[in-house]
């Protein structure tokens, strides 16, 4: 062996001690798995719990908060469950859930596109920005309640 290769060698023997000193030698058991987005709402298990709202899945940008005293807010109401508030942030939100026996929404700045479900029919409602609209029970009193299963929020032109 030539000095030049010996060398050569012992720098690179002595990068490869120096890297696994460190702990920078990765393999296939230290690779996180690859992050996968499942939209599910955080915490929905226990809201549904505390508060009896199935939040499914949304994008973030439709989220539930105290309503207050605060006028700014999207809100839902059902005759069993009580007055539900969100916070939209950004120019579109979209929020799944399922809230049962909803008569009452309200848009904030956004126009808002709800999914409902009265029996077996599944409709959609316009609600323009910052007024109410009623649905279900709430538009019709004949009518079967509606179960509120969308809400898509859109920036009003």
């Amino acid at each position: 062996m030539s000095a030049r290769f010996f060398s050569r060698l012992m720098v690179i023997g002595m990068a490869g001690a120096v890297s696994v000193l460190s702990g920078n030698v990765s393999s296939a058991e230290d690779t996180p798995p690859p992050t996968e987005e499942n939209y599910d709402y955080p915490g929905a298990e226990k809201i549904f719990q505390e508060r009896g709202i199935l939040l499914r899945k949304g994008d973030g940008h439709i989220l539930l908060v105290d309503c207050g005293n605060r006028n700014d807010l999207v809100e839902a109401w059902s005759r069993s469950k009580g007055r539900f508030c969100f916070q939209v942030s950004g120019s579109t939100g979209y929020l799944s859930m399922e809230l049962p026996q909803a008569y009452l929404l309200k848009a904030d700045s956004h126009v808002i596109q709800a999914t409902i479900t009265i029996k077996d029919r599944t409709d959609s409602v316009t609600v323009p920005k910052t007024e109410f609209k009623s649905i279900g029970e709430g538009a019709d009193p004949n009518s079967p309640p509606a179960t509120l299963l969308e809400l898509k929020a859109t920036a009003a032109g």
